[in-house]
């Protein structure tokens, strides 16, 4: 080979995968986002937020209690465990 020949090859090396790669995740990307039916919720996924109360998970008492002892428990500022400070399940 001549030496011309030679940094053709290389250049072909490198202009090849440098095309080849971007196409490829433009492929991986479209088939992604289209052909295995990931979509944007509808009406359905939607929850009123005048009826936040009423709608299940979000009716669920206990769902506040649990998130602030987990945040104590987790050390985070401003949240404590303390029995005292607690809810009783009697009435």
């Amino acid at each position: 080979m001549k030496q011309g020949t030679t940094i053709y090859l290389y250049e072909l090396a490198w202009i090849l995968p440098s095309i080849a790669i971007p196409v490829g995740m433009l492929v991986a990307l479209v088939v992604t986002a289209f052909g295995v039916g990931i979509h944007l919720p509808g009406d359905a996924g939607r929850v009123d937020v005048t009826k936040v109360a009423e709608t299940p998970p979000f009716d669920q008492p206990g769902v506040e209690l649990g998130k602030r002892l987990t945040f104590a428990a987790m050390g985070r500022p401003g949240y404590r465990a303390d029995p005292e400070s607690l809810p009783t399940d009697e009435a």
